[in-house]
């Protein structure tokens, strides 16, 4: 059963009136390899429950993903060279998760586009512009309107919105997420648990101040300096720091020290770290719900994090509070031998 935070505001655009509709995806090795690839396939899902006619519209030349094939049959698949080359017939929509196609190829692959933002844009843009990435003056060109899909769009996220793409409807969402990726998985992939040694992981992307590892290592060094039990840190999506100078020799070796660098690991499907003595620690900045939270708490692993809309699910810390983070570590290793002396 889908646990959907909303939809009746994709309704409103009457998509009972179209007939094929077209989700772009960049199929990889994992389908846990990004936010876009599992924004694409939820979208993909909701719309077939709107009946319509669904096809995930792959940018690569992967037939699926590796680890996932139980999840193969849930979707139709076409690429991006079939539509070009007329193999493929033209959508009625081609929904773009994240300005994934050229202006001057949208007007040969559907009759209408629709761009899909996942994250707060003027956080995001401003941060583009510091570091002096290319957006693109014309990357709304051909674009039939804009959906802005989850919590954290804030008043000023919309006025700028508004006031940047003047002219193309700009509809804001909610967040919904379905268990189908991560069932599937588990079905196919995922181990039962081994008891080791506790395990703390983090999962943020590591290329943007809305998701990265300062405050989650934080409260590693800072746990580790108060308590006794050994706890093994795992930072994903983080081994190309490893070559970043600056961040190495101070940022790295001052919170947890020299010769560690074996702790920044590259991406990590998130139900690997479905163990007995495993959680996760994030820390959220700018940006909303994320499936990756919705995953973990469903499939079981103890999540730290400092989500409002999710304060009464998993461990909550206020904010950037890295002692109230610290105490919930300490309520895992707490619950979980009260938990084995229950069943003992």
């Amino acid at each position: 059963m889908a646990r959907t935070f909303g939809i009746t505001g994709l309704k409103t655009w009457r998509l009972q009136l179209i007939m094929r509709v077209g989700v772009t995806i960049s199929i990889q090795a994992s389908t846990f390899s990004g936010g876009v690839n599992t924004t694409a396939m939820h979208l993909a899902l909701l719309l077939q429950k709107l009946e319509k006619d669904v096809y995930l519209v792959n940018n690569t030349q992967n037939e699926w993903f590796d680890d996932n094939r139980l999840l193969e049959s849930a979707f139709k698949v076409c690429k991006h060279e079939d539509i070009l080359a007329g193999r493929c017939e033209p959508f009625d929509i081609l929904i773009e998760v994240a300005w994934s196609i050229a202006p001057e190829l949208r007007v040969c692959m559907a009759k209408a586009n629709i761009v899909v933002i996942r994250k707060p844009p003027l956080m995001y843009d401003m941060e583009y512009s510091v570091y002096a990435v290319k957006l693109g003056n014309n990357r709304a060109e051909r674009v039939a309107a804009i959906w802005c899909i989850g919590e954290s769009f804030t008043n000023d996220d919309k006025e700028y919105m508004q006031f940047l793409y003047s002219g193309i409807p700009v509809e804001f969402l909610p967040f919904f997420w379905y268990p189908d990726i991560v069932d599937n998985y588990v079905k196919t992939t995922l181990k039962p648990p081994e008891t080791g040694e506790w395990e703390m992981h983090v999962c943020e992307s590591n290329q943007s101040i809305t998701s990265n590892l300062l405050l989650p290592i934080s409260i590693y060094a800072d746990y580790c300096r108060q308590q006794t039990t050994k706890l093994q840190l795992k930072v994903h999506s983080s081994d190309h720091l490893k070559t970043v100078g600056f961040f190495m020799s101070n940022v790295h070796k001052s919170l947890l020290g020299a010769d560690t660098a074996d702790v920044l690991l590259p991406r990590m499907p998130l139900p690997a770290m479905h163990k007995s003595r495993s959680f996760i620690v994030c820390h959220n900045r700018f940006a909303g719900v994320r499936a990756l939270h919705i995953d973990a708490l469903w499939i079981g692993i103890p999540l730290i994090h400092n989500i409002k809309e999710l304060a009464g699910y998993g461990y909550y810390y206020p904010e950037n509070n890295i002692a109230a983070a610290v105490n919930q570590i300490e309520r895992i290793i707490a619950d979980y031998k009260e938990i084995n002396e229950k069943v003992s």
